[in-house]
Parts: structure tokens; sequence; C-alpha cells
């Protein structure tokens, strides 16, 4: 037998006909990713239906619909194919729908979004910096409130700063 040449008797166990070792431990490899695959996308699944089901109520709920109608409404947003994920295309379908089911809605009013945009810059740029909103500052006014260098270095001290004595 020549080096190129390939025996295939070296695959199977002659026995049992079965695979030997590497295609047998691939095999079972494979089966293991195959069930752990079905079971990411049923999470998956139960996860993307616990948002839709959370949009859809969010959004008729603070439109003044009654609970107990959310189930029915729901119902037929699926047959008249609106994304149940998109509060957008829920509060369209909604508007566009309200006097068929006699529907009486509320007009919404969301939070300032200025405010929100606002307090997350001053969060992330906290959180880059490292330290928590209004200590930095605090200790730079106190800083620049001293009047002796035993105070600014009480200040270091109680900052958490180490002094280095030259």
């Amino acid at each position: 037998m020549s080096d190129s040449e390939f025996d295939f008797d070296d695959l199977f166990d002659e026995d049992s006909g079965e695979a030997k070792g590497g295609m047998k431990a691939l095999r079972a490899a494979y089966k293991k990713l195959q069930k752990e695959r079905d079971a990411a996308s049923e999470r998956a699944s139960k996860a993307e239906a616990r948002v839709v089901e959370t949009t859809v109520k969010d959004v008729l709920t603070s439109r003044g619909v009654d609970q107990a109608k959310v189930a029915r409404l729901t119902k037929y947003m699926k047959v008249d194919e609106v994304d149940l994920g998109d509060q957008d295309a829920v509060g369209t379908w909604l508007e566009e729908n309200a006097e068929d089911f006699g529907l009486k809605l509320t007009e919404t009013t969301g939070p300032d979004n200025s405010q929100i945009e606002a307090e997350l810059a001053k969060q992330t740029a906290t959180a880059d910096k490292g330290t928590v909103p209004g200590v930095a500052e605090g200790i730079a006014a106190r800083m620049r409130a001293t009047k002796s260098n035993d105070e600014l270095k009480q200040i270091w001290k109680e900052s958490g700063f180490q002094i280095v004595s030259q």
C-alpha cells in the first residue's frame, strides 16, 4: 500500500461495523450541537413571544384599552399581519381599527426624551470616567477652597489618593 492510499477499514470496527474513534465522536458531537441549537432556538422563540406580548399589551393599555380586550385585539392584529414587535405598527393598527371595535382611545404622552437623553449621556460619561456623579466635582471644589497645604493633603487622603513625598 502506498502513502497516498487510504485504508477505509481503519475507520470501522471489524466486529460491529460501527465507526471507530473519530467518526463516532464526531457524530456524537454533531448530535449534541443539534440539540443545543434546537434548545437555543426554542428559548429565542419564547423570548420573542414575551417581547411581542409585552409590546402589544403596553401599547394597548397606554391608549386606554381594557386588559380584557387585549387578547382579542391581538388575534385580529395577527390576521391583519401586523408586526406585533413594532410599537408604531401596533399603534397605527389600533388607530385605524379602534372605531370598528367600539374603542375610545386616549392620547399617549411619552416621557420627555430630552431629559432621558441628558441623563443617559451623564451616566455614560460617568461610566467612561469610572467616577460616581458629583464626587469628582465635589473634590475639585474642596481643593479650590483650601487655604493651606495641610488641608489639601487631608482632602487627597480622604479621596483615596496616595501622597508621595519627595
